[in-house]
């Protein structure tokens, strides 16, 4: 009766129960498997509700209003807040950047690097952070050790974030909490970029073989690029605000 009374409590600053907080908190797999003790499958998507994440663009806009729309929607803002998220990679491969709003959750502008050697991803990515009021870089540094003395030399604000061990699992499940709760907004503009990043979002998932488990993309030819840059410019965002109880007693003269 007392962990019911608590469940269905409504915290008077956030208006959620003490259950819906916790829902908030962590992915809904997640929840089921560590509060509701369910079963649940070593395979299974991680982003099954990234669609609501996905902000359309009104109908029977003429081609210039539709661009004037697109351009109004990733302006940065003067007085805002806004940080990059950086997955590094070599010429080779794919280096993505996400670049998101902070005050309203919006993933203003997507790119991706291909082809860009190591200097020209580092002075492209100091023209984005200059754009976009400074925006500080959280970057994965696992394997990637020189990345930050390049960009403190380009006069950057850096924030290097570890992949090893339980980290990427930590990562992950906290961006999985941030799209169930739909606290970031992709304009689905119907490019090619943006089409990839649905793609990927859609194909990942979390496979457990034995003790171990595993994150990554299941059919879109292996890559997460889009996955990686967004939990790493979400890393530090919050979903419910914890509140500590008053514990004690007011009283005046």
């Amino acid at each position: 009766p007392l962990m019911k009374e608590k469940e269905n409590r409504k915290d008077p600053k956030t208006g959620l129960t003490y259950r819906q907080r916790l829902e908030r908190r962590m992915s809904k797999a997640r929840y089921e498997q560590d509060y509701l003790a369910k079963f649940v499958t070593n395979t299974y998507s991680v982003f099954p509700t990234f669609d609501k994440c996905l902000e359309k663009i009104p109908a029977n806009l003429s081609e210039d209003e539709k661009i004037a729309y697109i351009e109004n929607w990733r302006a940065p803002k003067p007085y805002y807040s806004y940080s990059i998220g950086y997955d590094p990679a070599s010429i080779n491969d794919s280096p993505v950047i996400w670049v998101k709003e902070e005050e309203t959750g919006k993933i203003v502008f997507i790119a991706d690097m291909l082809g860009m050697n190591w200097d020209a991803q580092f002075d492209y990515i100091r023209m984005i952070s200059l754009r976009y009021n400074n925006a500080p870089i959280k970057f994965g540094r696992t394997g990637h050790e020189m990345i930050e003395s390049q960009l403190i030399k380009r006069y950057l604000t850096t924030i290097a974030i570890n992949e090893q061990g339980s980290n990427k699992e930590n990562l992950v499940e906290n961006l999985a909490r941030i799209v169930e709760n739909k606290q970031i907004i992709i304009l689905d503009d119907g490019e090619e970029l943006t089409e990839r990043v649905k793609l990927e979002f859609d194909d990942y998932v979390r496979d457990k073989k034995d003790k171990k488990i595993f994150y990554h993309n299941a059919t879109s030819d292996g890559h997460d690029d889009h996955v990686s840059a967004a939990y790493f410019v979400c890393y530090d965002t919050e979903s419910v605000e914890t509140v500590i109880p008053y514990d004690g007693y007011i009283a005046g003269v």
